[in-house]
């Protein structure tokens, strides 16, 4: 166990100027430890050093002096005096891409050089004809993608920083580049900016080996434009079109750019530009996709039911070349629902232009009672909406072939078809996944395929939907920021990778979107009309406060957010109307697409509801800030206490009937009653606790939730000794249900639960029926937290002390059609390592084996709930007195309580 720590960062040429030292420091801790020296310096390499010691006073760790660093970007020194430029003249079209130019000389040798650019709008930016990326240690480049991301552009806009000098000559040199619409200008801003122009902002900063400094910066005085460059058009929603044949040296130096536009000055930003905080959007070459089918037909042939089916030609080896002809069409299955775009090879003849479009779903059977929008075997595209999710390719003509792949627009997908003017071959095909590199370290495994389908699915939405900001759908004309959908999803998102950054980074989106009133928006970052300050929407701001809090242990988090929810429960507590004075939020959402309804009583109901879980949550964050921060934050603690007991008071006056049943009954109220302890007593929460089973039971052990309830329903379930209802709905088939949708062909979590059947095909709510809607994923919380029993410590939040608590499927009364899971194999990458836990039943002898591993410099107590009968327990094969690493037990009837140090652990449970 790491005793004490030691950290340095040092600077200058030879890092021996020591800027910060913290001296040898008594703690356990390992990570999320700030920074406390002086003032960092700007444009500054800085190196660090690490030294710990174990508990034996042994030094066990000591990074590299040079290795390890990290660099300064401008800080607070403003950007030289470069400005926003665009193109002078006439406003350009909505989808227009700009190519922005200039040239400049270098004389002396070069140390080093960094450019520092962003835009509004997407953009790429090239030295010297080669696109800009970050360069590895091994010489290795990566891109970002969609730069500079998603904010909210009215208060905060992100730069990019790049070491730029291997792509730097001496004596000429062109600096280029590419800006089109994006989340700022396209047609996904829903107008929230206006009708606005695109920009180019950026200052390369040459240090030479002399010590001088010079500053490459854009200007109107230096700097040309044009709107003719190969990439025609683009916009997310839309897609790209872009002419190969419009291919130039317009980045390289030399290039005649008199016919360019001169620039002017662009004075469309007000907010704040700001380093990139978070991960970077990127290819994620290690999920890469490639076809597991392609099918060629040519037209359609109707019948009496509607569209009929496609005529095919010929199926494919998807890996082969595929002809195609004018008239033919191409259509490829990924085999994955997935975001990102084709990259591709084809062969044809100058001026060929090939069309490819792209949908989740393809049409079955072509007839329409059945909801097809064509012929059988045709791509379903009707759910895109406005969205046209087109890519156009006119070839140059190039005798080996040309490779493409978009960069300023991204697909949701699993099909895409190909459709041609004149002969044309395509040689490969594959699909790139793009999306935030959240780093990905967790699995979850069990006996049961469906199962292990379903968390395939979960994981595969939170990949599609986790691209700059959290978004609910990848796919049709929204892919917005809905904060109900990460609501729900957050604490699972936390199990499947390291979102830490990620959330941070969209909080601050929701902080730029609050209202003057504290009210937060129900999108971050903001767009598309004004749906503001509703329940379980709004309160993301808190409950991702917490939740990521609590997974990763960075205070920062909370420290940043406090003042906003703060202000938010502040504007709550002025929603007093119809003789009641704590209503909560807005009801717009309510319990959003929920089986079992979703009348405005059942709303206020919930509302009510997360007014007090905002109360409670409010109560622990200032526990933790008084934790660090002193006796003011003890004082607000108190406050939101007694907040919370008010709001628990007038509930039941308002909802508790004289019987102790809800007045508004159904599982989601009675689930949010229980969860928050709105109950009396004991005795009345019991009550409810069998009401709430009986209500899944007699509902034929299906979901009646929708957004809110399905969040918390198996969690609440566990947490009210009900695991084995939790399990019944978890391996139900029948609809509503998770697996249903797994048997109905998913390959990521639908917005419905029955958005496309083999009984009946597709749902007939078209215009919000996506099939990459990761919200009802959020059961893969339970799966971890409960079916894995993996979960941190409030008080030693981040896993530095972890509670293992297994719940095994114990139930003694199968429902027909289900199977017992025998066997749980689950790992979580937490900040101080891998933590393993797995279980499985002996099927013969009803024995229970568990084995976990708990990281160096953690702790554990592992809770082992004992079944009848089966209560005598071993470790290692050896008594617990006897096992080195078991610190302390207790065991009682009911289960028994081992408290460990880091090591692997396997118990065995018999009779």
């Amino acid at each position: 166990m790491q005793s004490h720590y030691r950290i340095t960062v040092t600077s200058g040429k030879d890092n021996s100027d020591i800027i910060w030292d913290s001296g040898k420091v008594e703690s356990g801790l390992s990570v999320h430890i700030p920074y406390d020296g002086p003032q960092l310096q700007p444009f500054t390499r800085y190196h660090w050093k690490v030294a710990v010691w174990d508990n034996h006073g042994n030094q066990i760790t000591t990074a590299s002096r040079t290795g390890s660093y990290f660099e300064t970007g401008l800080l607070n020194t403003g950007w030289s005096g470069a400005q926003w430029i665009k193109p002078a003249g006439n406003k350009l079209r909505k989808d227009a891409v700009l190519l922005f130019r200039s040239e400049f000389n270098i004389k002396k040798e070069i140390e080093s050089a960094r450019i520092y650019s962003t835009a509004l709008g997407i953009y790429d930016v090239f030295i010297n004809s080669k696109r800009v990326g970050n360069i590895s240690d091994n010489g290795k480049t990566t891109y970002d993608e969609l730069k500079p991301g998603w904010t909210n552009y009215s208060k905060t806009l992100f730069y990019n920083t790049y070491d730029i000098t291997p792509f730097l000559n001496k004596g000429g040199n062109a600096i280029g580049a590419v800006v089109s619409s994006g989340w700022w200008a396209g047609d996904i801003a829903h107008g929230e900016y206006g009708n606005p122009d695109l920009g180019f902002l950026a200052l390369l900063r040459i240090k030479y080996t002399d010590g001088t400094i010079e500053c490459i910066t854009t200007h109107p005085d230096t700097w040309k434009s044009n709107d003719n460059g190969a990439i025609t058009s683009a916009d997310i929603y839309a897609g790209e079109c872009y002419d190969a044949r419009l291919e130039s040296g317009w980045n390289s130096f030399g290039y005649d750019d008199t016919n360019w536009k001169r620039t002017e000055i662009n004075h469309g930003f007000h907010g704040k530009i700001t380093s990139f905080i978070g991960p970077r959007v990127q290819v994620r070459p290690e999920l890469e996709r490639f076809p597991v089918s392609c099918i060629k037909y040519n037209g359609s042939t109707p019948d009496a039911y509607g569209f009929g089916t496609i005529d095919t030609v010929e199926i494919y080896d998807a890996k082969k070349t595929v002809n195609l002809t004018k008239g033919d069409t191409a259509v490829y299955d990924m085999g994955q629902n997935m975001v990102g775009w084709i990259k591709f090879k084809v062969k044809g003849k100058r001026g060929t232009r090939v069309t490819f479009r792209f949908s989740e779903m393809l049409n079955d059977n072509g007839s329409i009672s059945r909801g097809n929008d064509g012929p059988g075997g045709s791509l379903y595209r009707t759910i895109l909406r406005t969205a046209k999710a087109t890519l156009q390719y006119t070839l140059k003509g190039t005798p080996e072939g040309e490779i493409f792949r978009p960069s300023m627009t991204f697909f949701g997908f699993r099909y895409c078809d190909v459709s041609v003017t004149d002969d044309l071959s395509i040689e490969s095909l594959k699909g790139e996944v793009v999306g935030t590199v959240n780093e990905e370290g967790s699995h979850f495994i069990t006996n049961n395929d469906a199962v292990n389908k379903l968390y395939r699915n979960i994981l595969w939405g939170q990949r599609g939907n986790f691209l700059s900001v959290p978004t609910d759908c990848p796919q049709r004309d929204e892919r917005l920021g809905w904060t109900g959908d990460i609501l729900a999803f957050c604490r699972a998102a936390t199990y499947n990778a390291d979102v830490n950054g990620f959330f941070c980074k969209w909080l601050g989106d929701v902080r730029d979107g609050q209202r003057e009133d504290g009210a937060f928006y129900d999108l971050a970052p903001r767009v598309w009309g004004n749906e503001v300050g509703n329940a379980a929407w709004a309160e993301a701001a808190l409950v991702v406060t917490w939740n990521t809090y609590l997974m990763y242990g960075d205070l920062r988090i909370i420290e940043e957010n406090y003042d906003a929810m703060e202000r938010f429960m502040q504007q709550r507590a002025t929603q007093v109307f119809d003789g009641y004075k704590y209503n909560g939020g807005g009801i717009t959402h309510g319990d959003w697409l929920a089986p079992e309804g979703n009348e405005p009583g059942k709303k206020r109901c919930i509302a009510v509801c997360f007014y007090a879980y905002s109360a409670r949550l409010m109560q622990k964050i200032s526990e933790v800030m008084a934790k660090y921060h002193g006796k003011k934050y003890e004082q607000k603690a108190l406050e939101y206490k007694t907040l919370y007991t008010n709001i628990k008071k007038e509930f039941q006056t308002r909802y508790i009937n004289s019987d102790g049943t809800l007045a508004q009954d159904g599982q989601t109220t009675y689930l949010l009653a229980l969860k928050l302890d709105l109950f009396p007593d004991t005795q009345s929460a019991n009550k409810a606790i069998v009401h709430l089973d009986s209500l899944i039971k007699s509902n034929d052990n299906r979901l009646g939730t929708g957004f809110v309830g399905t969040a918390i329903i198996n969690q609440t379930l566990s947490e009210c000794g009900l695991s084995e209802t939790a399990y019944n709905l978890l391996l139900q088939r029948k609809n509503p249900s998770w697996l249903y949708s797994v048997d109905q062909g998913a390959t990521t979590i639908w917005e419905r639960w029955n958005g496309y059947t083999y009984e009946s095909g597709f749902h007939p709510q078209i215009s919000m029926n996506s099939f990459n809607h990761y919200a009802y994923g959020a059961v893969l919380e339970w799966m971890f937290r409960y079916m894995a029993g993996i979960n941190p410590d409030i008080d030693n939040p981040g896993f530095k002390h972890i509670t293992l608590s297994p719940h095994i499927d114990s139930r003694n009364a199968i429902p027909t059609g289900q199977e017992r899971i025998t066997y749980v194999d689950a790992s979580y990458e937490s900040h101080y390592g891998k933590i393993s836990s797995s279980w499985k039943i002996n099927k013969k002898n009803g024995n229970i084996k568990y084995d976990f591993t708990i990281p160096t410099n953690t702790t554990a107590t592992v809770i082992l709930h004992l079944q009848d009968k089966c209560n005598k327990i071993k470790c290692n094969q050896r008594s617990l007195d006897k096992v080195a690493g078991i610190v302390s037990h207790k065991t009682d009837n009911t289960k028994s309580i081992i408290n460990l140090l880091p090591g692997k652990y396997s118990f065995t449970v018999s009779k």
